[in-house]
């Protein structure tokens, strides 16, 4: 058996493991070993500009350079320590691993442990991501599944007296625990549950005459859900949550349990989903439902979405061996199940996608999409002096979304090359209506692009056209921006020389606005696989308009870099 205290070396990595602050992969123990002990790898940047504008506000000094670069240390493979610094006429920083958060994953065989600051997931309706500073375990021995957590999720918050501060909010320490149970059948069944309880401490800040409006609360959540493939065919799942929530713990006392329920003024929220999936050979076709109760939350996740239910179908087929290919997609949402908020909401959504693929050289695709949502509002005089049966819709709006796109794609061989065209062509129409009346905005977007290519050379060229319009109230806006691309490679492919020409204008109302004219060029070559060296230049002129002046800039940019990795040995 070795001795710890013959290995010095060893007890230095173990304390930097332990207290650096390093985004960790999972450390499997078995692998430790094996690596290398320490592993370091890094880069170096040089730039240079030269600038000048004229009719406009430099956005650089006219000259200027930057220096810059980062080494990381990996230790035992999993640990990184990263450091990263530039240095620059306009001023300079450097940033280090901080000491404020730590986390270790270690793993053997079927055995996982997540230590220190962790954000674990159980399920969606329970544990949900949330930040805790606690141990959490999973152990998989076999086709079964458990794990446990424990920790805390906030400390508490104490303001100074007499220092009024609107952005520091006082919050109770906030704990928590919790297990999860499970069996799977690779490939066949999966069934998993879930039950989580965090709860605030009450003496963890002042009493209530202090900060207003603070109160403790406790949670207990539970979920079950199954996975199970029916046949090779046919599949479902489902998913059940209930959350208790005690939002004051003044009134009903610092522990929640099943046994306290009776008596106590808590909330009980439930939340159901489930799908159902039909995979013949011809086609797929699924169902999913899903219903959250109004309110529904847990403390154990930031964000739920709650009072809704939506049923989504889906379906999609290929036919002619492959060569054309459809899906389609509907769904159903509403809000205010319980009937208890002044509006409520409807939305309405579908889509269609269509491949077809006559050729290996030709691919065309087509899609569309629309998404309705009606709004009914009530009155408040409404809610307070009609009958629950008489309930009368005193404005309703509706929002309608469009969608269409159409894409073709087909290239050409050559002798020596190929060559390809490309066009896309976009949609988009959105409105609302309601008593005040009707709107409708619209969007279209055509992009034209052609390229070649020789594979000897590398050389190649591409030409292209984009042009969009936009129409909204009583307003319209055209734009036109073809563009030229040059590629040449020399040095036996080591270095590229890249130049392109384009040009941007404007129609507004009628109203012709001059463009902008772009040309670049660069040239870039790579000295053994680490040094990479590259030469910039660029001219940007803009004609003088009624909305712009006449304006002008030329940049020159010299850059270098060069990176690599060293290796420390093995232990």
């Amino acid at each position: 058996m070795e001795r710890w205290e013959g290995k010095p070396v060893k007890r230095w990595v173990i304390s930097v493991c332990c207290f650096l602050t390093v985004g960790l992969q999972s450390q499997n123990l078995e692998q430790i070993a094996k690596g290398d002990l320490l592993q370091v790898s890094g880069n170096l940047g040089y730039q240079q500009w030269f600038s000048h504008s004229r009719g406009m506000s430099a956005a650089r000094k006219p000259v200027g350079f930057l220096l810059n670069g980062s080494l990381n240390f990996q230790i035992l493979g999993f640990v990184n320590a990263p450091f990263t610094f530039f240095f620059s006429n306009q001023g300079n920083g450097y940033t280090q691993p901080g000491f404020n958060q730590v986390a270790l994953h270690p793993q053997w065989k079927w055995i996982r442990l997540n230590i220190g600051r962790i954000s674990p997931v159980y399920s969606g309706y329970t544990l949900n991501g949330h930040l805790m500073d606690g141990v959490a375990a999973e152990l998989s021995p076999g086709r079964f599944q458990f794990g446990f957590f424990t920790g805390r999720f906030q400390r508490a918050i104490i303001p100074e007296p007499g220092v009024s501060d609107a952005d520091i909010l006082p919050a109770f320490r906030r704990t928590g625990q919790g297990i999860k149970a499970g069996y799977a059948i690779p490939g066949k069944t999966l069934v998993q549950g879930v039950c989580i309880r965090i709860h605030d401490h009450v003496e963890s800040i002042p009493p209530p005459a202090a900060y207003s409006g603070i109160t403790p609360m406790a949670n207990l959540a539970t979920s079950l859900s199954v996975q199970h493939t029916l046949s090779r065919r046919l599949s479902l799942q489902a998913e059940g949550a209930v959350s208790i929530l005690n939002e004051d713990l003044y009134q009903a006392g610092p522990r929640l349990s099943v046994r306290q329920l009776s008596g106590l003024k808590i909330s009980t929220y439930p939340a159901v989903k489930a799908g159902l999936r039909f995979s013949p050979s011809a086609f797929n076709l699924g169902l999913n439902y899903e219903r959250v109760s109004p309110g529904y939350r847990t403390l154990g996740a930031y964000y739920f979405v709650n009072d809704l239910e939506n049923l989504h179908i889906s379906s999609d087929f290929r036919l002619a061996r492959g060569k054309v290919s459809v899906a389609l997609q509907g769904g159903l949402q509403h809000d205010n199940l319980n009937q208890s908020r002044l509006s409520s909401m409807l939305r309405r959504v579908g889509s269609v996608n269509l491949g077809l693929r006559p050729a290996s050289h030709t691919q065309f695709q087509l899609s569309y999409s629309n998404f309705i949502s009606y709004t009914n509002l009530r009155a408040i005089t409404d809610v307070l002096t009609l009958k629950p049966y008489e309930w009368v819709d005193t404005l309703q709006f509706r929002q309608v979304a469009r969608q269409a796109a159409v894409s073709l794609t087909r290239s050409f061989r050559r002798a020596g090359g190929m060559s390809a065209f490309n066009g896309q062509f976009n949609w988009q129409q959105s409105g609302d209506a309601g008593h005040a009346g009707e709107r409708r905005n619209q969007f279209v977007n055509a992009v034209f692009t052609w390229s070649s290519q020789q594979q000897s050379s590398g050389r190649g060229i591409s030409a292209g056209i984009n042009t969009s319009r936009s129409d909204w109230s009583q307003n319209s806006l055209w734009t036109m921006a073809p563009v030229l691309q040059f590629q040449q490679p020399f040095a036996a492919k080591a270095g590229i020389w890249q130049a392109s020409a384009s040009y941007a204008g404007t129609l507004r109302n009628r109203d012709w606005v001059p463009g902008t004219w772009n040309l670049r060029s660069s040239a870039a070559y790579t000295l053994h696989k680490i040094h990479r060296f590259s030469l910039q230049a660029w001219c940007m002129h803009r004609a003088s308009s009624a909305l712009y002046p006449k304006s002008s800039e030329f940049a020159i940019i010299f850059s270098w870099q060069a990176g690599g990795n060293w290796g420390g040995g093995k232990r």
